[in-house]
């Protein structure tokens, strides 16, 4: 009796010591990877808009409008290849013109890839229909995106370029070529997150009064409480024409065109399913082409639902 406890004790011991010796290796634990986000999402938002200049000239015109749209996205991973579509569709009806009611198309295309640890690089096809361009015009417009971006704790820095065609819906109907290129840095620290950017681009037509370049200048502040979002925003763009050229106290002269806008905006849920976004916008332009100099104010209230 006494031998079979004495051997059974020679068997547990060492395991119970070798269990309770500090830094022994603990048993390996699989560790359970992140949930992807749903491979599907949609939603559908209505907006209601006043406009102190819709067609920001210099004898402002106000108007009064509303849009609606849906949104459509997908997200997929095939191994390390990242892929994503987004497609949206609005609805625009203003008060005092016709000339921005419309049906408008946006699709995008995007496949993301990591290299490295830090490293990402993403390109992307979009294409619109009456889609309203920075040059407050509507227009067709086909993109070719190429994006870099190296994330090393809270710091983005980002290198983007696109080929772009355009095609102007209004007058002749031209196509412009419009290539761009920029960098962005953005800083995250809690809840704040900082981001600035900068960006040129070409534009050529097939008459020499359509080539520019355009300089851009824009940074960001947002702020997340919990789930309602602050955002404030500002952008200053210059664009010197290449050929065309304007009178000024007489004389011909280059056209040099300035714009700056200044925005801010919050949004919040409401309720269980919806949530509600208020935005103003101030825009202002100066030219040594009068009739592109103009200021406007934008004020807009939104509802947003998930499907």
């Amino acid at each position: 009796m006494l031998r079979s406890v004495f051997l059974l004790l020679t068997l547990l011991l060492p395991r119970y010591a070798s269990a309770q010796t500090p830094g022994a290796p603990a048993p390996p634990v699989e560790a359970t990877p992140a949930p992807l986000p749903p491979p599907l999402s949609a939603e559908v938002h209505v907006s209601s808009l006043y406009d102190t200049n819709i067609h920001h000239v210099a004898d402002a015109t106000p108007a009064y409008g509303a849009n609606g749209g849906v949104l459509l996205g997908y997200t997929g991973l095939v191994r390390t290849l990242t892929l994503g579509a987004r497609y949206e569709g609005e609805a625009y009806a203003f008060t005092g013109t016709t000339r921005w009611n419309r049906f408008s198309h946006r699709l995008r295309l995007s496949a993301g890839v990591p290299l490295g640890h830090a490293l990402h690089a993403e390109t992307a096809l979009e294409g619109s229909h009456l889609a309203v361009s920075e040059d407050r015009d509507l227009a067709n417009q086909l993109s070719l995106a190429q994006s870099l971006l190296y994330q090393r704790g809270n710091l983005r820095l980002g290198l983007y370029g696109a080929l772009r065609l355009k095609q102007y819906t209004e007058g002749e109907k031209e196509v412009a070529y419009k290539p761009h290129v920029g960098v962005s840095a953005e800083h995250r620290a809690g809840p704040h997150r900082l981001r600035a950017d900068v960006r040129r681009e070409l534009n050529s037509t097939g008459k020499d009064a359509g080539h520019y370049t355009r300089w851009r200048y824009a940074g960001r502040y947002t702020l997340a409480l919990g789930a309602h979002r602050l955002e404030a925003q500002g952008t200053y763009r210059y664009k010197p024409y290449t050929y065309r050229r304007v009178e000024v106290a007489g004389a011909l002269v280059r056209r040099l065109d300035h714009q700056w806008m200044l925005g801010a905006g919050w949004q919040a849920p409401v309720g269980r399913t919806l949530s509600a976004a208020v935005s103003y916008t101030f825009q202002a332009a100066h030219s040594n082409d009068g009739a592109r100099t103009f200021g406007a104010h934008l004020l807009s209230v939104t509802l947003v639902r998930p499907l």
